[in-house]
């Protein structure tokens, strides 16, 4: 049997289409996630900052917190220039009906963004705020569905980003 994103794409669409309020739902957890990822990281680096300016941690443990991510976003946007895959809704891609269009990033879909952050973010915690990061990742798993659900990407966009965020993340127990 072979794969097809259109169909898989279109049983998703049609499950939201008549669905107004659970559109705007989706839509606005995919900005509360994003905003959520990005504010619990900066906490942490907050938090971190504090605990290696008394001495409570290492200041390797901060520069390892802040070069992780960092290092996958450069990772992440390479790779989005050069393969410059078209977004599933986009004129090139799978010719579906988002529930969401990104105008200005219309060919950079591959890898995920998002997902890498996301997974960078939680995994990178992992040694410095255990809880913290066991509590980000089902959250950062939602957040591929809804990249997914809302048209933005391919599957394979949301596993590569996800792959490359953990693995980034990982970097921090070296």
């Amino acid at each position: 049997m072979r794969y097809s994103y259109a169909k898989l794409y279109q049983k998703n669409y049609n499950f939201y289409a008549d669905k107004p309020r659970l559109q705007a739902a989706i839509k606005l957890a995919d900005k509360l996630l994003t905003t959520a990822f990005f504010a619990v990281y900066a906490v942490a680096l907050l938090w971190t900052a504090n605990a290696v300016t008394q001495k409570n941690m290492p200041y390797g443990a901060f520069m390892r917190l802040i070069g992780a991510p960092l290092f996958c976003l450069l990772i992440v946007s390479v790779l989005r220039l050069a393969i410059r895959r078209p977004r599933p809704y986009s004129e090139d891609g799978a010719n579906i009906t988002p529930l969401v269009i990104k105008k200005a990033s219309a060919d950079k879909s591959f890898p995920s963004r998002h997902l890498a952050s996301a997974f960078v973010i939680a995994v990178s915690l992992l040694p410095y705020y255990p809880i913290v990061s066991v509590c980000l990742l089902p959250f950062a798993f939602a957040l591929g569905y809804i990249r997914f659900a809302l048209g933005l990407h391919y599957p394979s966009d949301l596993f590569v980003g996800a792959f490359l965020g953990a693995l980034c993340g990982l970097l921090v127990l070296i």
